[in-house]
């Protein structure tokens, strides 16, 4: 392409800034990996010691918060009030702000596990300010028992084993039963009960894992701010109190109280082998929900913190620089937009790329490369992880077309006060459901002297001759693991819990291909009327009084749209987007049958295939995004109108005597009460 004049210089410079400004976001936000690399074989051998647990035994109370998971929520319940420990030291509190007949499932199963000795309760607030946050301070607040001291915490999808509160409730003592005040929480690591279902678990697994077996062994071990992952862990309450409670001005609470309390001189472990089995969401319009609230939830934790903690005197400067890699290599994202426009022009302006400009980012893929071989050698042992390489060129791709959904994400969590809390839709995944019956495991005893020395050279990494590429960093983990140790879910000493109960058609699960009448977080209001809490076994043990307190609903202000289903023109920028990658590659590949192999590598067949590569691999990841975020979107209003329809239909029913004909706003309102089931017809 030739260009003259103004036109030629402002492209020329253009290129050459994006060029050097991108290459230096990515090595440095890697160098941070490499440090990593370089200190992991140290630290990952200084295991935390548990102690030995006082008699008798503190009063823990198991928080479980929820929100339309009717799915999940059974399976959670049963594991929660299945854990070894005194029943008169233990109580679950299910902190349910469902709209739908996810309440009637908690009271059923909290009724069974009262009528066999375990305090369990279903906890209904009159306003749902805060979402998650709001719930766990309100219950602190207003329900945990006076004595409880410790609050275990896992989201609707984990499932933990019998052992586990035991085994993490040890780490608050020493080995003389004295109890170390300064330990604010216990985190335990995430295994997936769905690692196998398709390309996309499999690729999240290893995301994931690398957060787990590497940077929260890293930070956690070396003294440097580390973040709670919002589940599988346990909280004191004397540190939650001691820095003002949970706090829902973002949406990633949990880092946040995990800074306040690091700030405030408390201390957390990490607990590498302390496992409770999860799911990951299965399909990508779900994984790009997940991750928008992880990177956005980020942003406003760096918008909160930032000023404080880069002027405070208390902290020392390695906190400093932790607290800016921890809360910003979302830039990287950014930068690999800016790489995604600018490179493809490779193919057609004659700007020359240098070598100090190649080497940078090879060095880049080489860190990123490093990283996740080191990750997969972890969970999987050596073999088993050396024959899966092929999941991180897999897990570039995918980062590639998340990237212009992240990057928007942190900008809006920087500039933006909306803390509005959207969950991750739950499937009820199974062990059974893997694609294969493999168990990943960490590689069992391994004595860190034989891990392979990513940065030392002894791990061969593959040959990537001329390929310059932009290296992302690992999605957000809360933030985002892997081994599938299952354990027992529930103590056998116990009768078995009774089967799942099906209610009506009206209150089937969505993943049955039935719409539910529920509604996305954004629109759902605050106010739940009728709110209970349920106390005693005689609220609960009566299908009448379970029938009235579930019928507790949601309400919308009358007027509001019965489409819930939030749209977004992003997926079609990411399809433009990948449209201009494709067009690209496609002239590379063009270019490569006129190009001689002696020109100069900027313009020879080399720097082509280097431009095929990374274009063809940014427009399958766009593409991937845009496709499953439009069918989301499609799926979504979809379902809005189906359930619109059957609410129109029912007040048609109920008005027909009067001759009133159901109106938008009625619609509405008919939309955020959730059915009644009896639970003694159900």
């Amino acid at each position: 392409m030739a260009l003259d004049g103004v036109a030629s210089d402002a492209l020329y410079w253009t290129i050459k800034i994006a060029q050097y400004s991108t290459s230096a976001v990515f090595i440095l936000f890697l160098s941070h990996k490499l440090l990593m690399l370089i200190v992991y074989p140290f630290v990952t051998r200084k295991e935390p010691v548990a102690g030995v647990l006082p008699e008798p035994r503190p009063f823990v109370t198991v928080q479980l918060p929820c929100f339309n998971e009717s799915a999940v929520i059974r399976r959670v319940i049963d594991s929660a009030c299945g854990m070894d420990w005194p029943k008169d030291r233990f109580e679950v509190h299910v902190l349910d702000d469902s709209n739908d007949e996810t309440t009637m499932i908690a009271q059923d199963a909290a009724a069974y596990w009262r009528s066999v000795g375990v305090q369990c309760r279903v906890i209904r607030r009159p306003m749902r300010t805060g979402y998650k946050a709001g719930a766990l301070q309100w219950d602190i607040d207003q329900e945990v028992h006076p004595e409880s001291r410790f609050f275990p915490v896992f989201d609707a999808d984990f499932a933990p084993a019998a052992d586990w509160l035991q085994t993490a409730m040890a780490y608050f003592y020493d080995t003389d039963g004295t109890d170390r005040t300064d330990i604010s929480m216990v985190q335990g690591r995430w295994s997936y009960l769905n690692a196998n279902a398709n390309l996309l678990t499999r690729l999240q697994e290893v995301v994931l894992s690398g957060h787990f077996f590497i940077e929260q062994v890293f930070r956690s071990r070396t003294n440097r701010p580390w973040n709670f992952n919002g589940t599988a862990g346990v909280w004191r309450r004397a540190a939650i109190a001691a820095v003002g409670g949970w706090e829902h001005d973002t949406i990633v609470e949990d880092s946040d109280l995990s800074i306040k309390c690091f700030d405030a001189g408390f201390r957390g472990i990490f607990v590498r082998d302390l496992q409770a089995p999860s799911e990951l969401p299965t399909s990508i319009a779900d994984y790009r929900s997940q991750q928008t609230r992880w990177i956005k939830g980020f942003g406003q934790l760096f918008a909160k913190k930032a000023v404080g903690a880069f002027t405070s005197r208390n902290t020392s400067l390695v906190h400093k620089v932790e607290f800016f890699f921890h809360t910003l290599p979302s830039l990287c994202y950014a930068a690999t937009v800016v790489f995604q426009l600018y490179f493809p022009l490779a193919v057609f302006v004659n700007v020359p790329f240098s070598w100090a400009w190649l080497g940078v980012n090879l060095g880049a893929l080489a860190i990123f490369w490093g990283f996740y071989s080191l990750t997969l050698y972890r969970t999987l042992g050596f073999w088993r992880g050396f024959a899966a390489q092929w999941r991180i060129p897999a897990v570039m791709v995918l980062c590639w077309g998340m990237a212009p959904l992240l990057a928007s994400a942190f900008v809006q969590g920087i500039f933006s006060s909306d803390a509005t809390f959207t969950r991750t839709p739950k499937r009820a995944a199974t062990a059974d459901e893997s694609s294969s019956s493999r168990a990943a495991h960490s590689v069992p005893g391994a004595s860190e002297s034989t891990i392979p020395s990513v940065s030392g050279g002894t791990q061969a990494q593959p040959a990537m001759t001329g390929t310059a590429v932009p290296v992302p960093m690992t999605m957000a983990a809360p933030a985002t693991v892997p081994e599938a140790d299952r354990g027992t879910l529930a103590d056998p000493s116990l009768p078995p819990p009774p089967p799942h109960r099906e209610h009506s058609a009206a209150q089937t699960s969505v993943t049955d291909g039935v719409a539910c009448r529920t509604f996305s977080d954004e629109t759902q209001a605050t106010a739940i009327s009728g709110a209970s809490t349920v106390d005693d076994d005689d609220k609960t043990d009566s299908p009448a009084s379970a029938s009235a307190s579930s019928s507790a609903v949601g309400t919308r202000a009358s007027g509001a749209s019965y489409f819930t289903t939030k749209l977004s023109p992003l997926p079609l920028v990411e399809a433009a987007m990948a449209g201009w990658s494709a067009f690209a590659a496609v002239a590379a590949v063009f270019g490569l049958a006129s190009a001689p192999l002696h020109q100069d590598w900027t313009t020879g067949a080399l720097w082509l295939v280097a431009v095929l590569v990374f274009c063809t691999g940014s427009a399958v990841g766009l593409g991937w995004n845009s496709v499953g975020a439009l069918a989301g979107m499609a799926r979504g209003l979809g379902g809005d109108f189906v359930a619109a329809t059957a609410a129109a239909t029912r007040l048609d029913r109920r008005g027909a005597a009067a001759g009133a004909p159901a109106g938008a706003a009625a619609v509405a309102d008919e939309l955020a009460r959730p059915a009644t089931v009896d639970v003694a017809t159900a």
